[in-house]
């Protein structure tokens, strides 16, 4: 019995990767005012939505999964912004924190949350804080689905957010 309930995992696992993977970053989105660009799926619709701090949105065809692009400057530390936004993000939210990590993107310092959040828990949240070397220019990438949707969107958010890059 376990063997076959470690087969059928597997098989899920490697179902959803494969998903995943059969929707390619084709199309590259560009903001030439704010000097990024971002690769998505050929299916998925990009806009300039300047609206606060959210600059650009990328979504899903049913528009049930998507991208939020956000700037913004802050003359705080990273950790010190890290912390903030984080707290905001989960008392707006109603988010619990799943996990964080610190990583690179492109070779700047970003950080990666995953979170649970919405109504009743109903949402899988993933943001990353992109800080621009040498410069107090912060990038927020939000994305979300929902959490029902989190193996078929994780990996995707991963590669569209790894395929963020700044130009000057």
């Amino acid at each position: 019995m376990k063997t076959i309930c470690t087969v059928l995992i597997c098989i899920l696992l490697i179902f959803n990767f494969s998903t995943v993977m059969a929707i390619p970053l084709e199309k590259t989105f560009t903001d030439e005012t704010y000097g990024y660009q971002i690769q998505y799926p050929a299916k998925w619709k990009a806009r300039i939505y300047r609206s606060g701090i959210v600059i650009a949105e990328i979504n899903s065809p049913t528009e049930t999964a998507g991208f939020q692009i956000r700037f913004t400057k802050s003359d705080k530390s990273h950790a010190e912004y890290k912390r903030t936004y984080i707290a905001k993000y989960k008392k707006d939210l109603n988010a619990i924190l799943i996990n964080q990590k610190e990583r690179k993107i492109n070779g700047m310092a970003a950080v990666e949350y995953n979170l649970k959040g919405g109504r009743n828990g109903t949402f899988y949240l993933k943001s990353y804080i992109i800080f621009k070397n040498h410069s107090d220019n912060i990038f927020i990438i939000q994305a979300g689905s929902p959490f029902s949707q989190m193996g078929e969107t994780d990996l995707l958010f991963s590669l569209m957010a790894e395929s963020f890059r700044i130009y000057d």
